[in-house]
């Protein structure tokens, strides 16, 4: 789970995941969207890959192509909260990974970084929001259900 979170805590590999969820690209190509080294892009597909959230297929010596495993259905969004915007190191970091299939929760997964000892999924809000509709009253005891999930570090 800290691999996901390290993963997630940069806003070029969030990007890079963006990218990737609309197509399988290479390395090169990866590289050709941003203003930074190959060595760099490399060293952050090498974070995503150990974190488990994409694969790279290796043809000779070159990475091929890349899979994120996120259903199509799927909304998946990552957030960071740090004092400086560029800072590697964020205060709390969010993922939330839901389907809604007719205006009802299906599927979801909701963790986070920064608010536990380690980074933990937040069971008790998800237990509200799966199966239910999504209303301002749902959302409201999904909130309250955070505070089980997440006790102030001291």
């Amino acid at each position: 789970m800290k691999d996901i979170f390290k993963a997630l805590n940069d806003d070029t590999r969030r990007e890079i995941l963006e990218l990737l969820k609309k197509q399988d690209l290479t390395a090169g190509e990866i590289a050709d969207n941003f203003n930074i080294s190959k060595p760099s892009i490399s060293h952050h597909l090498d974070i995503l890959q150990r974190a488990d959230l994409i694969t790279g297929e290796k043809k000779g010596q070159f990475i091929h192509s890349i899979r994120i495993p996120i259903n199509k259905n799927s909304t998946f969004k990552a957030y960071k909260v740090s004092k400086r915007f560029d800072d590697d190191i964020s205060s709390v970091c969010a993922a939330f990974n839901l389907e809604i299939v007719k205006n009802k929760v299906s599927n979801i997964r909701i963790a986070y970084g920064g608010m536990a000892a380690t980074p933990k999924r937040a069971a008790n809000c998800e237990k509200i929001l799966l199966n239910s509709p999504v209303t301002d009253e749902i959302i409201d005891k999904a909130k309250k259900a955070l505070e089980k999930d997440f006790k102030p570090i001291s």
